[in-house]
């Protein structure tokens, strides 16, 4: 008799589920990471936070307007020199940083930059739903 009426109960409460549309969920694609500049000119970015899985440790961070290295992190924390070398350019963007992964030599990211070095905002991705 016990099983009855639980069985009786599960099909009333699955019963009022039918009558619920379902709709997916709206997961928004994350934005891109902050990036700033600070009055010392250094850009604060992912690069200077804990990296996370598949982001590199180590980037050195090449400012293409003046063709030079403008920032070295080692597990997020700045490093003064450094031997990295940048490759050769196929065609980097004009007025951007470009954040290298100093072990690969590949590019991790890269941010545009007014003419005066300040971060440009990236423009927001896609929202879903």
């Amino acid at each position: 008799m016990a099983s009855v009426l639980a069985l009786g109960l599960l099909t009333i409460t699955l019963t009022g589920c039918v009558d619920e549309t379902l709709r997916p969920l709206n997961v928004a694609t994350p934005p891109p990471p902050e990036i700033s500049r600070s009055q010392d000119g250094s850009y604060t970015g992912w690069w200077t936070k804990d990296s996370l899985p598949g982001q590199p440790a180590d980037v050195v961070l090449f400012n293409t307007n003046s063709r030079s290295i403008v920032g070295v992190f080692d597990h997020g924390t700045p490093q003064r020199g450094t031997s990295f070398r940048v490759p050769t350019p196929t065609a980097w963007p004009k007025s951007a940083v470009i954040v290298f992964d100093a072990q690969s030599s590949a590019v991790a990211d890269s941010f545009p930059i007014d003419p005066a070095g300040n971060p440009v905002p990236r423009p927001a991705q896609n929202q879903a739903g």
